[in-house]
């Protein structure tokens, strides 16, 4: 739904077992995802994010890592965060409103229904603390809030 709203293309994580369907496979890599094998730190795929944020492309985080079971905003996991840092840009904060409503996990097809897209001020993915991983955890935080504020307007 992201996609739709903007005008340049987004280079989307998406998990390594949906390229092992082959439609999926020859169609995944053409829309620009990069498959991310999940429960682990996978460096190649953090190597090419970082690449292609670095390079100006926009990438698309679901810094929760998976949907929700319940349609509530879960914690972080701080990929996005990471990301962000070594390539040295922001974040924009994104929530997706409604989308649980219309297609829970679990259901086979979606109901009608509306979904919102908000959009975020920019956070600077700026180190600011003494180590990476207290910058890393303190820019995913300002995330979450950022994500929190526009999920309740």
């Amino acid at each position: 739904m992201i996609g739709l709203v903007l005008e340049r293309p987004i280079h989307f994580l998406a998990k390594y077992e949906l390229f092992q369907y082959p439609i999926l496979r020859w169609a995944l890599p053409r829309i620009h995802a990069i498959p991310l094998r999940r429960g682990k730190p996978d460096r190649s795929a953090l190597r090419v994010a970082i690449e292609r944020a670095r390079s100006g492309a926009i990438l698309g985080i679901f810094p929760e890592g998976t949907r929700s079971d319940d349609g509530q905003l879960q914690a972080l996991r701080v990929g996005a965060a990471l990301i962000a840092m070594h390539a040295g840009v922001p974040i924009v904060p994104v929530a997706v409103s409604g989308s649980w409503e219309l297609w829970p996990k679990g259901r086979k097809f979606p109901r009608r229904g509306t979904i919102r897209i908000s959009f975020g001020e920019p956070i600077a993915a700026t180190v600011q603390s003494h180590s990476d991983r207290e910058a890393v955890e303190a820019l995913s935080g300002g995330l979450a809030r950022a994500l929190q504020t526009l999920l309740a307007h």
